[in-house]
């Protein structure tokens, strides 16, 4: 989950160390803005389904 958490908020780097491969990934990555279209989709939700959301992702 941790990979895939860094693949999607384009910051692989940071587990795999600097690499040619991994910087174009993380600038592609961010250029989509994966991170702020989720945080935007989020808080448009009702509190109701942040509040289901939220009690699922801590368990």
């Amino acid at each position: 989950m941790e990979r895939a958490r860094h693949i999607g908020n384009g910051t692989y780097q940071l587990l795999t160390g600097k690499t040619p491969g991994g910087m174009r990934s993380d600038i592609f990555l961010r250029t989509l803005g994966l991170r702020r279209t989720a945080a935007r989709e989020f808080n448009a939700l009702s509190t109701d389904a942040q509040q289901t959301l939220t009690a699922f992702v801590v368990g």
